[in-house]
């Protein structure tokens, strides 16, 4: 019987290794998944379909510009925004716990994953319920 590789071996063969995000025809992936979904403006300021507060609708994850604003002065409105986003005073810290379920409403809330889990695995279920489009 053939010895099996171990997980180290496995990793070491890889090492140093890059890959292509290209389909069979040598497409780039990202590409043209960017020319089936465009990039989209939406509204910074949208009303909240069932509580009627409105909120401020950027992340600094996907925002990168206030759009018609001179880029000096939308970069430094949103470094003001993001800066007051990561304050303590407005987080929630959840403690994972076994059978932990966490629900957020991303419309109204900033999601900021700490990958503080070390190497414990992690299992994952996103559900994204339809409803409202963005205004």
């Amino acid at each position: 019987m053939p010895k099996r590789s171990t997980r180290n071996e496995k990793r070491v063969a890889f090492e140093g290794s890059r890959y292509d995000h290209q389909d069979a025809d040598g497409q780039s992936v990202v590409s043209k998944r960017a020319q089936d979904y465009p990039p989209i403006r939406r509204a910074m300021v949208q009303t909240h379909p069932e509580t009627g507060q409105e909120v401020l609708f950027i992340n600094e994850q996907f925002t990168r510009a206030i759009a018609d604003w001179p880029e000096a002065d939308s970069q430094q409105r949103l470094a003001t925004l993001f800066s007051q986003a990561r304050q303590s005073k407005y987080h929630v810290r959840f403690r994972w716990q076994k059978h932990s379920v966490a629900i957020w409403d991303n419309r109204a809330t900033q999601h900021y994953a700490v990958t503080d889990y070390g190497d414990a695995p992690r299992r994952l279920h996103r559900v994204t319920v339809q409803g409202d489009s963005a205004q």
